[in-house]
């Protein structure tokens, strides 16, 4: 879970980072126009900017010595969604696969176990040699 957590840290990291770089100012004044109107942009007084000890400056990448904790969940767009449903309930007895591992059409995704399958197939087998008695039956008649 941790590995997650921080594979999730690194990559909301690296998206803030490459998405931080200078822009031409044309674009960035018209972004702040945007902001304001829509009412996203928040203006610190310079006892505020003090008081949080915040320094401005260029981005630079660095290591970090402690864990970080942020809250937070990552989406895909629609396209890459996909639902599993299964014909029948059960419990999973097996999966090989991971959050994220891509998979391939007709690949194996779980095992479920239910004893609702051990009866349908008991009910199967006995509807076929049921169906096979009736054919030899109808062959016999016919002769």
């Amino acid at each position: 879970m941790k590995t997650i957590i921080s594979i999730s840290i690194a990559i909301v990291l690296s998206v803030w980072m490459t998405s931080c770089q200078e822009k031409p100012s044309e674009v960035m004044e018209a972004q702040m126009e945007r902001d304001t109107e829509a009412g996203t942009v928040i203006e610190l007084t310079k006892a505020q900017i003090a008081a949080a000890d915040i320094a401005l400056g260029k981005m630079e990448k660095k290591t970090l010595s402690q864990q970080v904790q942020v809250n937070g969940y990552f989406d895909v767009p629609p396209q890459n969604k996909a639902q599993v449903s299964a014909y029948k309930a059960g419990y999973v007895k097996k999966t090989t696969l991971l959050v994220g591992d891509k998979v391939k059409k007709r690949q194996v995704l779980v095992v479920l176990e239910n004893p609702e399958f051990v009866k349908a197939q008991q009910n199967f087998m006995e509807v076929k040699g049921q169906l096979d008695y009736l054919k030899a039956e109808y062959e016999r008649k016919k002769i």
